[in-house]
């Protein structure tokens, strides 16, 4: 059994033993009735190749960034989780996030004990707080970068989904029995648009 498959396996028997205990990651949960179900389904996927991704992307930058920080007081950390909002009215671009929250699984050999958060704003990073539990619902894998943000929004709009959205989320969900990918999920009103970092497909929820 290789690297992956045992972090997947000990994801998906830990994640029962937190379900009672809360959770900080404020990424879509169908049991919080914020989406609808009969609406899940395909919306659109990616027929042409995804474009190269910037080397000098900000967004990429930023996980850098915190990743750097949290490290630097926890060296087994990784970063599994990113939300990012805007400072007032909803967003439309990339540029119009301001505000992001990091949260890294403090241990990668104990990833479901606890959780580092990082918040950005104004351009500054907070100190990092630590919450003796982990995420519940996502990968404890280092969140890739093999899609910009910018590129994200450019396939939700070409999906045919134009209006402005209160916050976005990097996340690799746990599903069963493997998950696929990591996505870009827009909160859009009362629904999630999420766009897969490896293929470019577009789903609502």
């Amino acid at each position: 059994m290789n690297q992956s498959m045992k972090v997947y396996v000990l994801c998906f028997l830990l994640a029962p033993l937190f379900l009672s205990g809360g959770c900080p990651t404020t990424t879509p949960d169908a049991a919080e009735g914020n989406l609808e179900s009969e609406t899940q389904a395909p919306v659109a996927a990616a027929d042409d190749p995804l474009p190269d991704v910037d080397p000098d992307d900000a967004v990429f930058a930023l996980l850098g960034e915190a990743e750097v920080l949290v490290e630097q007081g926890h060296p087994r950390a990784v970063l599994i989780e990113a939300l990012g909002a805007p400072a007032g009215a909803p967003a439309q671009t990339a540029d119009d996030i301001v505000k992001w929250t990091f949260y890294f699984m403090e241990d990668h050999e104990a990833p479901a004990a606890s959780t580092v958060i990082l918040e950005w704003a104004d351009g500054q990073f907070a100190a990092p707080q630590t919450l003796p539990q982990g995420i519940i619902g996502t990968m404890y894998e280092r969140l890739p970068r093999t899609m910009t943000l910018a590129t994200a929004i450019t396939f939700m709009r070409n999906a045919g989904y134009g209006d402005p959205f209160s916050e976005v989320t990097l996340r690799k969900p746990l599903t069963f029995p493997m998950p696929r990918e990591a996505y870009y999920i827009f909160k859009i009103g009362a629904h999630f648009v999420l766009v897969g970092m490896e293929t470019g497909e577009v789903t609502l929820e």
